[in-house]
């Protein structure tokens, strides 16, 4: 959860992408050696691509987080 703080994120997002991901994974998943959920890098560069666009933490910049990461799932 500390991830989110990093993503400029609330709090909450850190148990949503740390269990849903992990529920999905188990139930349609095949690979044993996949990470599922949030990291580090991944929490900076979403902060650093989204900071000049909204203010932190604000329902704008939440928003455009899921939107980012629906985006980098479909490519």
């Amino acid at each position: 959860m500390g991830y989110t703080k990093i993503a400029g994120t609330p709090v909450i997002t850190g148990l949503y992408t740390m269990l849903i991901p992990t529920a999905l994974f188990a139930l349609f998943g095949s690979s044993r050696h996949l990470v599922v959920g949030a990291d580090s890098a991944t929490a900076a560069i979403l902060a650093g691509g989204l900071v000049g666009i909204a203010s932190t933490g604000s329902g704008e910049y939440v928003a455009l987080a899921g939107v980012l990461a629906l985006m980098a799932r479909a490519s």
